[in-house]
């Protein structure tokens, strides 16, 4: 059956609306002849009456400012430009026929093509003027090509994947290596600094300064001497009752 018909056209749409939309369109239809006409002159109606407090002309500039998302790839960033350029033109104060002018309504393919690049991240768009491209002549179609293989090269990492790397996942610029601090192992450790020498030995680590035999001996109640005559410790050499060399 065709749908070229008044009442089938009619009939048709009016199988696809509901609730509000449904309502809004039976009040534009009520008592009309149907025809292909009036069908016409009442799908305008309808537009006008769902789309009253939008505007063309703030449209257009929101379409031209727009940014891609950094977790959406290129080609499906053109795919709702090009949704948003259709939709623009159907909005109240929109140009058509001969009030169009040169161009219409919406933007132009070459307009689009401007847009696209400007939404794009600062760094490819330097990369694609590095590449001798430019828009006057590369396609929007190109230029989805190419800015979906620099999405590839260079894909947007959200906070999981931060976090993955921070909780010890192999680091992809060096691997076998990871994020995780081992256990405060990055800490210094100190060498024993003490010897066995005739200086003693002392609590040489985490670079504390060794105890000489000439300094007082730093046990509990061991005070009047130093720590070479101190009986308790084996180390000395010049503690009473020990064999010195060459005496």
């Amino acid at each position: 059956m065709s749908w070229t018909t008044g009442p089938k056209l009619y009939e048709k749409l009016l199988m696809h609306l509901q609730g509000y939309h449904r309502q809004t369109w039976s009040d534009e239809a009520a008592g009309n002849a149907q025809t292909v006409a009036t069908f016409d002159a009442t799908v305008l109606a309808f537009k006008q009456q769902l789309l009253e407090n939008e505007d063309y002309d703030n449209q257009m500039d929101y379409i031209r400012e727009l940014r891609k998302p950094r977790d959406m790839k290129p080609g499906t960033f053109l795919l709702y430009l090009r949704i948003q350029n259709s939709m623009v033109q159907e909005l109240p104060g929109a140009p058509n026929g001969a009030a169009a002018g040169l161009f219409g309504a919406g933007f132009t393919d070459r307009h689009l093509r401007r847009i696209f690049l400007h939404a794009m991240p600062p760094a490819w768009q330097s990369t694609f003027e590095d590449a001798d491209k430019s828009v006057t002549d590369t396609s929007l179609n190109a230029m989805r090509t190419y800015f979906d293989k620099q999405y590839a090269k260079d894909p947007y990492k959200g906070q999981t994947d931060r976090n993955k790397n921070k909780q010890g996942n192999p680091d992809p610029q060096n691997p076998g290596k990871t994020n995780r601090n081992s256990g405060g192992r990055n800490s210094q450790r100190g060498g024993r600094g003490g010897g066995r020498g005739r200086g003693g030995r002392g609590p040489g680590q985490g670079g504390q300064t060794c105890i000489q035999n000439s300094d007082p001996c730093p046990l509990p109640g061991h005070a009047g001497h130093t720590l070479g005559k101190c009986l308790s410790n084996k180390f000395a050499d010049d503690r009473p009752g020990t064999r010195q060399v060459g005496h």
